[in-house]
């Protein structure tokens, strides 16, 4: 058993001596009025996260994030035709990147993520909770050999459940490439 461990812990040191490590996030503010509506939202979006380069194809992360709402269309958390008021959510992100093309300065990959989103609405007694998996096609470009900027676009293809307690469950299947871009950058050490 000794043996096995000892040869595990090797394994695991022998993949991290090349790895990198890089800290970085996503920072995303949205505002949306309707035209003939009293109704407008603004969202408010930080995500730090941390990740370690093991190739050069492939990367793994974890990210955490936090947004607030002031008003937001319900069926974004699976209650249709409501709408919530400062919400406030919390997720946990661990994800992994790989890079399948590369030219010049730019890197194309994609994005396989776990995703796990807690919320509450003011007004609302229970927690809303949200479980998701994605795939998100991502393009990066390197500034230097320490700094790289990327961007996703949309939730990618995408499963969600969502669920609050005693009240509602909801599942969601679907691509979506066009509903909001993300911008990040990173910092290598």
């Amino acid at each position: 058993m000794k043996k096995i461990l000892l040869s595990l812990a090797a394994l695991a040191l022998a993949a991290t001596v090349k790895a990198q490590v890089w800290i970085g996030g996503e920072v995303g503010f949205t505002t949306n009025h309707t035209n003939g509506s009293d109704h407008s939202a603004i969202e408010l979006n930080i995500a730090p996260d941390i990740g370690y380069t093991l190739s050069d194809n492939c990367s793994v992360a974890f990210a955490l994030g936090y947004s607030h709402t002031s008003n937001v269309d319900g069926s974004k958390y699976g209650m249709t035709g409501m709408t919530l008021s400062n919400v406030n959510a919390y997720s946990i992100n661990p994800y992994t990147c790989y890079t399948f093309f590369k030219t010049g300065n730019f890197a194309f990959f994609v994005i396989g993520s776990l995703k796990y989103i807690i919320a509450h609405a003011q007004g609302i007694e229970n927690n809303i909770n949200q479980f998701g998996t994605y795939v998100i096609p991502a393009i990066a470009y390197s500034v230097s050999d320490k700094v790289t900027l990327a961007s996703h676009l949309g939730d990618g293809f995408y499963f969600k459940h969502t669920w609050m307690k005693d009240v509602s469950r909801s599942n969601k299947f679907g691509f979506n490439l066009f509903h909001g871009i993300s911008f990040g950058a990173y910092y290598f050490f």
